[in-house]
C-alpha cells in the first residue's frame, strides 16, 4: 500500500475509532440511566412489599427485545446476553438498596 494511501486509511480509522468511541460513552450514559431508573424502582418495591425479581417482567422484555434485534440484524445471543448481564446488576442493585432501607 502506498504511504498516501495507508495514511488516508490510518485517518479512516482514527475518525471511525472517535465515532465508536463516542458512542460507547452514551451507551455507558444510558446504561447508568437505566440503572438509576431500577433503583427508583427498587425503592418504590421495597415500599410496597413487592418482591425484587419479576420473571414475569424480565421474559416480556427479553421476547420485546428479541423481536425488535431481529429486525436490526443483532444476534439475539447478544440482546439476552446483553439483559441478562443488565437485569443481573440491576437486581444487584435493588438488593444491596434494600438492604440499607432496612
Amino acid at each position: 500500500m502506498s504511504e498516501p494511501l495507508q495514511n488516508d486509511v490510518t485517518n479512516a480509522l482514527q475518525k471511525m475509532r472517535e465515532q465508536i468511541d463516542r458512542i460507547d460513552q452514551e451507551i455507558l450514559n444510558l446504561f447508568n440511566e437505566r440503572l438509576m431508573v431500577s433503583e427508583t424502582i427498587g425503592v418504590l418495591k421495597f415500599k410496597h412489599n413487592i418482591a425484587v425479581v419479576q420473571n414475569n417482567r424480565f421474559e416480556q422484555i427479553i421476547a420485546n427485545m428479541v423481536e425488535q434485534s431481529e429486525v436490526l440484524n443483532i444476534s439475539e445471543v447478544f440482546i439476552r446476553t446483553y439483559l441478562q448481564a443488565m437485569h443481573t446488576e440491576s437486581i444487584r442493585r435493588q438488593e444491596e438498596l434494600q438492604r440499607v432501607l432496612v
